[in-house]
C-alpha cells in the first residue's frame, strides 16, 4: 500500500513539474513572438484602443439618439472623420508657416538670447559653460531642415494610422465575436474569469480615454487663452498641438512647449520666458485640478511607475512605445487588480465554507 502511494506521489510530482515547464515555455514563446513582431502587436493594441473609444462613443450616441448599434457606430465614425479633417486643415498650414519662419529667424533669436543673458553675471557664467550658441543655432537650423525633409516618412505613418483605424472599426463593429474567439484559446473552466478580466480592462481603458480626452480639451483651451493673451501666434494651432501631445503623459507637456517657446523667442527672450511660465501654470492646473476631477474612475498610476514604463517602452519600441506606454500599463494594472479581487473573493468563500467548531 505504501509502495502504491509513493508511486502515485511521484507521478503527481512529475505531472506538476511538466505543467510548470509547459507554462514557462509558453511564456518564453509569447515573449519571443512579441519581441520579433512587437510592431504588429503595438499596432493591434492601438487599434483596440481606438475600437474601445468607438464602442463607448457609439453606445452614448445610441442611448440618446435611439439609433441602432450599427447606425450609431456609423454616425460616430463619420463625425470623428469630419472633426479630424477639420483639425488637420486648421493645424497643417500654421505649422508649415512657423517651421519655415523658424528656419530663418531662430539663429537671430538665439543671438538675441545670448545678448540678453550676457547682461547678467549668472547668464554670462552659464553661457561660458555651454556650447557655442552660434554652432547651436546652425545645428538647430540643420535639425529643422531634417524635420522638414522628413515629409517622405509621412506615407509610412499614414499606412499605420489607416491600419489602426480599420482595426478599431472592425473591433467596435463586432466586439462579441472577437471576445468569443479569444476565449476559445483557454479551457472552458477559465472562460468566466477571463471574461471578467476583459470587461475590467475594457472599462478601465474607456475611462482612461475619457480622462485623457478631458485633459486634452481643457489644456487646449487653457493654452489658447494663455498664448492669445501673450500675443503668440498662431495661438489656435499651438493650442491644438499642445492638447494632442497631452496624450503622452509626463513627456507630452514638455514636447508641447518647445514650439511655442521657440516662437516666443523669435519675438524676444522675455516673451519666451513668459510662454514657459504660462505652460508651467497650465501643467500645474492640469495636475492639481483637472486630472483629479476627471480621473476618479481610472487607475491612478504612480508617477515613477509611469515614467519608468515610458522610458522602457520608448527604449525598446521607439516613439510608438512611448505613446502606448500609459494605456499598456493601465491595462496591466487593471488585470492585476481584477486577479487580486478574484483571489480575495475565493479566500473569503474558503473561510466561510470552513465548518465552525
Amino acid at each position: 500500500m505504501a509502495f502504491y502511494n509513493d508511486d502515485t506521489s511521484k507521478s503527481e510530482d512529475i505531472w506538476r513539474t511538466f505543467r510548470r515547464t509547459l507554462v514557462v515555455v509558453a511564456v518564453l514563446v509569447i515573449v519571443t513572438l512579441f519581441w520579433i513582431a512587437h510592431e504588429v502587436f503595438l499596432l493591434l493594441f492601438a487599434g483596440l484602443l481606438f475600437g474601445i473609444l468607438l464602442d463607448g462613443l457609439a453606445a452614448i450616441v445610441a442611448k440618446y439618439s435611439k439609433l441602432s448599434r450599427p447606425w450609431a457606430l456609423t454616425v460616430t465614425v463619420l463625425t470623428l472623420l469630419f472633426v479630424t479633417v477639420a483639425v488637420v486643415n486648421g493645424i497643417a498650414p500654421g505649422v508649415g508657416e512657423q517651421v519655415t519662419e523658424l528656419q530663418t529667424a531662430l539663429p537671430r533669436s538665439i543671438a538675441r538670447l545670448k545678448d540678453f543673458l550676457n547682461q547678467y553675471t549668472l547668464g554670462a557664467a552659464l553661457l561660458a559653460n555651454l556650447p557655442n550658441l552660434q554652432d547651436l543655432s546652425g545645428e538647430a537650423g540643420s535639425l529643422l531642415v531634417k524635420l522638414t525633409g522628413a515629409v517622405s516618412a509621412t506615407v509610412n505613418i499614414l499606412i499605420r494610422v489607416i491600419l489602426v483605424i480599420v482595426i478599431g472599426i472592425f473591433a467596435a463593429a463586432e466586439p462579441q465575436s472577437y471576445r468569443g474567439a479569444f476565449l476559445k484559446l483557454f479551457a472552458p473552466r477559465y472562460h468566466e474569469r477571463i471574461h471578467d478580466i476583459m470587461h475590467a480592462v475594457h472599462d478601465r481603458i474607456w475611462w482612461w480615454l475619457v480622462s485623457v480626452g478631458g485633459s486634452m480639451l481643457s489644456i487646449s483651451i487653457l493654452a489658447f487663452i494663455g498664448l492669445k493673451t501673450l500675443g503668440v501666434h498662431p495661438a489656435l494651432t499651438l493650442a491644438l498641438l499642445t492638447g494632442l501631445l497631452t496624450f503622452i503623459p509626463n513627456f507630452g507637456p514638455i514636447l508641447s512647449a518647445v514650439l511655442p517657446v521657440l516662437i516666443g523667442l523669435m519675438q524676444s527672450p522675455g516673451k519666451a520666458v513668459a510662454v514657459i511660465v504660462v505652460y508651467v501654470i497650465i501643467q500645474f492646473l492640469e495636475a492639481h485640478l483637472v486630472t483629479p476631477l476627471i480621473q476618479r474612475r481610472t487607475i491612478r498610476m504612480p508617477p515613477i511607475l509611469g515614467i519608468s514604463a515610458q522610458l522602457t517602452f520608448s527604449l525598446l519600441f521607439g516613439f510608438m512605445g512611448l505613446i502606448l506606454a500609459a494605456p499598456l500599463m493601465a491595462s496591466l494594472l487593471a488585470i492585476m487588480a481584477s486577479i487580486s479581487k478574484d483571489r480575495e473573493t475565493v479566500a473569503k468563500q474558503t473561510v466561510l465554507a470552513k465548518p465552525k467548531l
